[in-house]
């Protein structure tokens, strides 16, 4: 019985080493946070969208498109940047909950809200989408001074998660973070948590 019991044990562990190296070999996981190609450093705000982008990535959660506009706004794939001024012009500010990479844009709350306001209004919207992963409300105080500077506002909503949006200091200002280059998978040289994450 012990026998049995040992052998079960060794094929379900053996099975769970199997599978993850067939993820990282078939479907390998982009975990960085802060890809080159997506964000930039920026005085003031730490970092944001580059302007412009259009590539693909994955969370974890599968391939997602991302597209930005020429101020680093996420907007739809198949949707052009708007050239004229909407009727009602919203600002939206968060962070990776808003930003929504896990899910294509015309899944996410920002282009969701847009929807449902143009048939409620049956206006032309504009939903200026300015979350970026990371951002607490110290970015977004900057960033809502940043819009208010250029765009005229009917309405502004900042989408908060008290799990990691409450800070207790505001800042007059960030420093600009530099993105982390990809980093393939490695044996790790420690066995420490971080080490292994790391790897």
């Amino acid at each position: 019985m012990a026998k049995n019991i040992l052998l079960i044990l060794a094929s379900l562990v053996m099975s769970l080493v199997v599978g993850e190296i067939l993820v990282h070999v078939v479907h390998p996981q982009q975990l960085v946070v802060l890809r080159p190609d997506i964000w930039q450093p920026t005085e003031g705000l730490g970092w944001r969208h580059r302007e412009f982008v259009n590539t693909v990535v994955n969370t974890g959660e599968g391939l997602v498109h991302l597209k930005t506009d020429s101020e680093g706004r996420r907007i739809n794939i198949a949707r052009p940047e708007q050239q004229e001024e909407p009727a009602i012009r919203v600002l939206v500010l968060g962070d990776s909950f808003l930003e929504a990479l896990q899910v294509e844009n015309e899944e996410a709350i920002a282009e969701l809200l847009r929807r449902g306001l143009e048939e409620r209004y049956t206006a032309s919207v504009g939903v200026d989408n300015t979350a970026v992963a990371g951002w607490d409300p110290n970015h977004y105080l900057f960033q809502a001074k940043a819009s208010l500077a250029k765009y005229r506002y009917d309405l502004g909503i900042v989408f908060l998660f008290v799990g990691n949006d409450i800070v207790r200091n505001k800042r007059a200002g960030l420093l600009p973070r530099e993105p982390e280059s990809h980093q393939h998978w490695r044996i790790p040289h420690a066995f420490t948590r971080k080490e292994i994450i790391d790897a």
